[in-house]
């Protein structure tokens, strides 16, 4: 597939770490950059692309732990696939990785591939190590990718930073006051409250502390950082005191980004695709139910499309599909939907649009596209046009599925009376 292609060739160039690409419709079948062997001491080209070469590699408790974390995520969407995980090098000595995936799902929200880097924290944890008389830091560094360790003071509210962590945050240490509120300031606004929330309730309950925010740099640059920390008993039992790690992940942030916008856009029109089409289709459709405003979906599709590809070959067909997706979107609103459906097909939702303003909107599409054309490496000049289903949402009964269901009788009807028209559900 060339969508497979493009994520493929997005990760070759883009990754320094070690990334892995799962085909769970075959679940035997796993890729691996080079860097994934290489982090382990292997030459890539002696390591087969399957699950069985990397398992036995992890350490068993390990491997055990992971699967477990797997089941949840793909059980689960919400729950992430993140943790450290210790494997051999090929010299025998330990390799600790710090392990982050994503499913990829289907329509019905079925798991079928999934993508993850796999990030060398060796150096890290043998630092930590080094620390043997702080066992309780270790412990937390066990458990996360850890950078940064810093130390609050719960009755005082001191908090205390190891060099790292000012590093991680741009602070000058001559400046910091070594209190809670100077970390306060310079987390991202929008992100404090339910920070700060989660340190106060991790205090309370005296569960792991594990959010994900955003920082701001002096410069005005922001970061993104994943905090691990746990809470210190007194003899007592009272909460005394609350340690953890800070990491910076802006950079696996950035990278996931990237892959979740190849994942729901089209590979030729840079537009939405189906995926993309049916997730915020259904967004659409339960706010306009819940607030009783009108909404219409369509279908187009290019007439005689396999007729211009047979005749003038798929790259002009190609041509026809990029002119059509560009005409369309650079015409509606900001608020619609227009995405690609499957090959000549696309599909769109007008928000706020009774029937009668959805088929004037498709009217000046079905004009716009039939008024242009593209032109061949031969100077050709090559006119199409679209037929267009309509259908509208009644409230309170429809879900997306009776929308396309009318919107393609609609366009059925079009297609077989003369093409090139607008045809609405009756």
């Amino acid at each position: 597939m060339q969508t497979d292609s493009t994520i493929f060739e997005f990760i070759q160039k883009g990754a320094s770490d070690g990334m892995w690409y799962w085909d769970m419709e075959h679940p035997e079948n796993e890729w691996m950059n080079p860097q994934f062997w290489q982090t382990l001491g292997y030459d890539p080209k002696e390591k087969r692309h399957s699950i069985s070469e990397w398992q036995a590699l992890i350490f068993p408790e390990d491997l055990k732990r992971a699967e477990e974390q797997l089941n949840e995520h793909l059980q689960t969407p919400d729950t992430p696939y993140d943790q450290v995980l210790r494997y051999r090098h090929a010299d025998g000595h330990t390799v600790w990785v710090r392990c982050r995936g994503m499913a990829i799902r289907d329509e019905n929200n079925r798991p079928t591939r999934m993508l993850g880097v796999h990030h060398d924290i060796t150096q890290q944890m043998q630092a930590l190590e080094d620390l043997s008389s702080l066992s309780q830091r270790f412990e937390v560094a066990v458990d996360s990718a850890q950078i940064g360790v810093w130390d609050l003071n719960i009755k005082t509210q001191e908090l205390h930073w190891d060099e790292r962590m000012f590093q991680l945050y741009k602070v000058d240490p001559e400046t910091f006051t070594n209190g809670y509120e100077s970390w306060s300031k310079t987390v991202y606004p929008a992100d404090l409250e339910k920070a700060d929330k989660a340190v106060k309730e991790s205090i309370i309950n005296g569960k792991k502390y594990n959010r994900e925010f955003r920082i701001i740099w002096p410069n005005g640059e922001i970061r993104h950082l994943h905090a691990y920390g746990k809470i210190i008993h007194n003899a007592q039992g009272e909460p005394e005191r609350m340690i953890g790690v800070n990491f910076d992940v802006t950079r696996e942030k950035r990278l996931q980004e990237k892959i979740n916008k190849l994942v729901i856009t089209d590979y030729l029109t840079g537009i939405g695709n189906r995926r993309h089409f049916m997730k915020e289709a259904g967004r659409d459709i339960a706010r306009a139910q819940r607030y009783s405003i009108p909404l219409s979906l369509f279908i187009m599709d290019i007439d005689d499309f396999k007729k211009i590809n047979d005749t003038y070959g798929h790259d002009v067909g190609d041509l026809v599909i990029k002119r059509v997706a560009t005409l369309c979107a650079g015409f509606l609103r900001e608020t619609d939907l227009f995405c690609r459906y499957g090959g000549e097909e696309f599909a769109g939702v007008l928000t706020q649009s009774s029937l009668e303003t959805a088929e004037e909107v498709c009217e000046k599409l079905r004009h716009a596209v039939a008024a242009s054309h593209v032109i061949t490496r031969d100077n050709q000049k090559i006119e199409f046009t679209v037929s267009i289903g309509v259908s509208q949402l009644e409230m309170h009964r429809d879900v997306l599925g009776d929308l396309i269901r009318r919107a393609d009788q609609a366009l059925y009807i079009a297609k077989n009376s003369g093409k090139n028209q607008v045809i609405a559900e009756h």
